[in-house]
């Protein structure tokens, strides 16, 4: 399998760096199993992508997800980090916007990783992303192919992220099905409303 490294936004690697030399612990060498060149202390940018529940209801969800903002994988001494960059207000150079320790960054790291053994025979390329659903508190790796697209959902569970990680090749039926339950009467839960009829 052929994981495509994504090249980042514009200036991107400078703003982390930046970050990273103001506020990283401990500052190393870190590539991610995600086609990540050793570049110091950060792997390969991925892009992160919203969907909301309404767009969840529409027909083909996936095409609907919007590129929202960038993360970069990050060790700082013995933890992982990820960086997040959005751009700024009117269109400009892209933003430093927090730097996360913790569950999910340590998931990210850990779902790329069985990711990449799981499908080290596959033919088809794959671009690493992550899809956010804020509405329903679901993050995934998203691994997207011309023709195909594969999931690890980071924080599956009760509390969030003790649930086995596990690569699966649909999360939208699951979704819509959150969304139906936690508003059956409205109409998320039922797709988009048909127009009046005369």
């Amino acid at each position: 399998m052929a994981i495509k490294p994504n090249a980042g936004p514009v200036g991107g690697l400078g703003v982390v760096q930046q970050a990273l030399s103001l506020r990283a612990r401990h500052p190393r060498t870190f590539s991610t199993p995600l086609g990540g060149a050793a570049i110091p202390a950060t792997g390969s940018p991925v892009p992160i992508y919203d969907l909301t529940p309404a767009q969840l209801m529409q027909p083909d969800p996936l095409a609907l997800a919007r590129l929202a903002r960038w993360c970069y994988p990050v060790a700082d001494g013995l933890r992982m980090a990820l960086v997040d960059l959005h751009a700024s207000p009117g269109g400009g150079p892209v933003e430093f916007g927090g730097l996360s320790r913790g569950l999910l960054a340590d998931r990210f790291v850990q779902a790329a990783s069985m990711a990449e053994k799981l499908l080290a025979t596959h033919a088809a390329d794959l671009e690493p992303r992550l899809l956010d659903v804020p509405g329903l508190r679901f993050v995934a790796l998203w691994l997207h192919g011309q023709d195909e697209d594969h999931f690890v959902s980071l924080l599956g569970g009760r509390p969030p992220g003790s649930q086995a990680l596990a690569l699966v090749d649909d999360v939208v039926a699951g979704l819509r099905a959150q969304v139906a339950a936690q508003a059956p009467t409205s109409g998320l839960a039922h797709g988009p409303s048909s127009p009046p009829t005369n």
